[in-house]
């Protein structure tokens, strides 16, 4: 049994340097794809960095150079990804007016998650002034990947509904309406 144990010991570290080996030459040819001009590929390099694997160390300031590169290429994950991290002040200072920016034109292209972000920023005032039509045009845009995710967002939603006045909601639902349009001319 002990012999087995060293067996089974000695395969999955030969397993694991394989592997390593592995996600050490996909990151090479991500960077040489990157270093071309690649927008998919400078977004994998950020995520790269950002997590720290693919044989990078976790680096978000790193991260943040790829994103931008790749989001200045309209790359919708890149966009919100560069978004969060000035929201979040990561690898970059925080500045919720170039969030703001990252997340609409993300969202623009068809990135929902950023319109959930954009309607909290309207609903804080964070770069721009509180607005909860426009929180509510926004949050009505977003797409919860999960079952919880539409709850929270439904709960949200009837929350402003009931600040909003008669007028207010129609306007709000007017300006989701021209949202979605415009969503779908910048996505195309």
């Amino acid at each position: 049994m002990k012999r087995f144990s060293q067996y089974l010991l000695v395969a999955v570290l030969a397993l694991t340097a394989c592997q390593a080996h592995a996600q050490s030459k996909d990151a090479e040819r991500t960077r040489r794809a990157a270093e071309s001009g690649d927008r998919v590929a400078q977004f994998f390099m950020g995520l790269y960095y950002f997590e720290g694997f693919g044989g990078v160390s976790k680096d978000h300031a790193e991260a943040a150079r790829w994103w931008l590169k790749s989001a200045e290429q309209s790359f919708p994950d890149a966009e919100m990804a560069i978004g969060d991290l000035y929201y979040n002040g990561e690898g970059v200072s925080q500045d919720y007016a170039l969030a703001f920016k990252w997340f609409r034109r993300a969202a623009l292209h068809g990135e929902s998650k950023s319109c959930a972000r954009i309607a909290t920023m309207y609903m804080k005032s964070q770069a721009v002034s509180q607005d909860l039509a426009q929180a509510y045009a926004w949050l009505s845009l977003f797409r919860p990947s999960d079952e919880n995710g539409r709850t929270k967002q439904r709960q949200v939603l009837i929350a402003l509904e009931n600040k909003l006045s008669a007028s207010q909601l129609a306007k709000a639902q007017a300006l989701a309406d021209e949202l979605r349009a415009e969503i779908r001319r910048s996505s195309k």
